[in-house]
This record gives structure tokens, sequence and C-alpha cells, in this order.
């Protein structure tokens, strides 16, 4: 025990170097200082929309519009100007948007035809903040659409409720699972699922690259600086070696992927006032008990572990076929692009109801059960992920086996000079 902490404590010190902290704190600061400049522009900018109103007809019908503005929380200032020093006027004095309301507007109402206003947007640039905000005239708009048809309909059917006359249809959604039934629409109830487990993803990929890179800059290095020469002619267990090399690239992974998503997380937040909260909103979801819970939470943090474990074994035996540490980390390609499979794969493809393809490979790769285990926790298919436990512990131990057996051979320093040999004849 001693041994591994010793060469725990070596292989820490090898990680924590400037050219492998550089870039993390520097993503870090990066995602720091967007989330707080969106946070301090959306301050600058916050308010209500500022429109101005020309009303030409003067009825009271045509009054209706800017009124219903004002209620839907927009600023508005009425003008008897021309459209065109309006229109300038907006310009200069940042407002939004001109509505002008023409003469007749209110009879063309009154006589049940199709009244015509025209709104002009002030465009002064591009953004999603921008897009947001502008759904707050829209919305406007659509309930005074709204107010004048419950209006021309109470008029000609006085003795009549208007709410069956605007929608003869009235639609209750219901969703069904394994025999219960909660009130609400299927759309709500998958956003609801899938905002509960968004952030294990990235979670992971982050871990996972961290990790990998890790690990593989430290057998790098080693083969590069002639160090892992020194290292293996020394009375050490070779499992040691690879044990320590592990922990260490896992320990530094997880700090700093935890960093990086509290990074990521405050910059995700300041968009929470226009992104609206997807998925935050659990709904029929606590109905249908399909809310992830601290057994569930803990599943996917043993399948999280797990997986890291597989990355890191696999990393370890990657990179032991590389020269230097640029080698080593071109050398662990293969180990991304394992992981991108199962990850647009999850994306787009529920494992429930896709094809048995997908189901193959998805169970045939091991890192694709901490996406798979969150579902499967929630719609209670547990023997997908005591059959990802089994397999990823196996095929850890599997990597692990075959790297310390590399290490105890000299097969480690002459791999890639047998590989050079092969290829002469050829060239």
């Amino acid at each position: 025990m001693k041994t591994f902490l010793v060469l725990l404590g070596k292989e820490l010190r090898e990680l924590l170097n400037p050219q492998l902290l550089l870039p993390f704190v520097s993503v870090m600061v990066v995602l720091m200082f967007i989330g707080k400049a969106i946070r301090s522009e959306r301050q600058r900018t916050a308010g209500p929309e500022r429109v101005i109103v020309i009303d030409e007809d003067r009825s009271a019908i045509s009054a209706r519009v800017g009124q219903r503005l004002a209620e839907a929380g927009l600023d508005v200032a009425e003008s008897q100007a021309s459209l065109d020093t309006a229109l300038e006027d907006a310009s200069k004095l940042n407002y939004n948007w001109v509505v002008f309301v023409p003469s007749g507007f209110g009879a063309s109402v009154a006589s049940a035809e199709q009244a015509k206003l025209s709104v002009y947007g002030i465009f002064r640039g591009a953004s999603i903040t921008r897009s947001f905000k502008a759904l707050g005239i829209s919305r406007a708009f659509e309930g005074l659409n709204a107010e004048l048809l419950n209006a021309r309909l109470s008029l000609a059917y006085p003795d009549k409720d208007t709410a069956g006359l605007r929608k003869p249809l009235a639609r209750a959604d219901y969703v069904v699972f394994k025999g219960r039934v909660a009130e609400g629409s299927a759309d709500a109830l998958a956003q609801a699922v899938m905002g509960q487990t968004v952030l294990i993803p990235m979670v992971l990929i982050m871990v996972i690259i961290y990790a990998s890179q890790m690990i593989a800059a430290s057998v790098g290095q080693e083969k590069e600086n002639k160090t892992l020469e020194t290292l293996l002619t020394t009375p050490v267990s070779r499992v040691s070696v690879v044990a320590a090399k592990m922990t260490a690239a896992a320990l530094f992974a997880l700090v700093a992927s935890g960093i990086y998503m509290v990074a990521f997380g405050y910059y995700m937040s300041s968009f929470a006032g226009e992104m609206g909260g997807v998925g935050s909103q659990l709904g029929p979801a606590q109905a249908l008990g399909l809310v992830m819970n601290v057994k569930a939470y803990l599943a996917v943090g043993l399948a999280l572990f797990l997986a890291v474990v597989c990355a890191l074994s696999l990393a370890m035996v990657l990179s032991l076929f590389a020269d230097d540490a640029r080698g080593a980390q071109v050398a662990v390609t293969p180990l991304m692009l394992t992981l991108l499979v199962p990850f647009f794969l999850t994306m787009f493809f529920d494992f429930g109801t896709a094809s048995t393809t997908i189901k193959v490979i998805l169970l045939a790769i091991p890192l694709s059960y901490p996406f798979l285990v969150p579902r499967a926790m929630l719609f209670g298919d547990y023997w997908i992920v005591f059959l990802g436990y089994c397999y990823m512990t196996l095929f850890a131990a599997g990597m692990m086996f075959l790297a310390a057996r590399l290490f105890a051979s000299d097969k480690l320093l002459t791999t890639k000079l047998l590989f050079r040999r092969r290829r002469r004849p050829a060239e």
C-alpha cells in the first residue's frame, strides 16, 4: 500500500503541471466570463419592449390596440405624428416597435371584415435574447384577436357560450405508462424525463476526455523522457504502476470535470430567463413515478464510475503503443469515437423502441451503459443495469490485466520497434 501511495503521489505531481492545467483553467475562465457577460447584458437590456402606437382611427375598438399592448406588459407611447416621423423617433429614442392603426380599422371590425394594421420592427441586430423578447408583441396581438373574436361571436350568438364556438373541439391529454394513467401530454412527459438526465452525458464525456488524455500524457511523457525504463527496473509491482496511473488520472479528471460542470452550469443558467426551464416542470412524471430518486442517482453514479474505469484501462493500453506524449494522445482517439456512438444513438433513439441492431450496438459498447442506466432505472428495466455493471467490470478487469502484462514484459518498449520492422519490407 505504501508503494502504491508513493506512485500515486508521483503521478499526481506529474499531472499538476502548467501544460495540462492551463487549457482546463482557460476553458473554465472563458465559460465563467461568458456567463457573467450574458447576465450583465441581460440586466442592462432588462425591461419591457417599447412600442409607439399611431392611432388614426380614433375609435373605441382601435383604442384597445394600445390598451392590449400595455396589458401584455409592453411600454406603450401614443403618438400623433406621421408614420415616417414616428419611425425616425423610434430609431433615435430606442423604441423597438411602431404600430400603425389606419382609419377605418374600427369600422372593419364592427362589420365583421378583416381589419388590418401595420407593425414595424426596428431591427438593430440578431440574438437569442432579442428573439425571445420579440414574442411579447406577438402574444399581445394573439390576445387581441381572441378578444375581438369573442366580441363578434357574442353579438352573433347572444344566447350561447362562445367558448364552444371558438373551439369546437376540447382536447384532454392523458399519458398511459405500465397501466397507470396521468393527466398531461406525452411531449411534456418526454421533456420531463430527458430534463432529469440532460447533464449525465456531458459529465461522462468531460470526465473520460480529461482522464484519457491525462493517462495518455503520463505514459507518453515517461516513454519520451526515458523514465519508464527506470521505473520498470525497480522492484515494484506492475499492477501497482497501472493502478497508480489510473487512480491519479481518475482523481484529477473527477475534480476537473466537477469544476467544469459548475462553470458550465453557471454559463447555462444565464439563459434561464429565455429558455424557460425546459424539463424543469415534471408534470405527469411525478404521477407516473418517472422521477429520479436517490436510488436511481446512486445507480447512475456507479455506472459513471465503472465507465470511467473502463475508459482509463482502455486508454492505458492504447497509449502504450505510442512513442511520446503527442503520439499517446493521438492513440486514444478511437476511445473518443467509441464514446460518441452511444452519445448520438441515445440522443436520437429510445432504447425501448429502437431496432434490434441499435440495441445490440449499444449493449456491445461498455461506455453506453451510463447513457442507458438512467432510463432503465426510470422504466424499471433493471436487467440493463446489472448487465452493464457486470460487463463494465469484466471489460475493465480485462484491460487492466492486459496493461499489467504489457508492463511486465519487454513488449512495452519494443512494440513500436516491431511495427517499424514489419513495415520496412513493404516500403
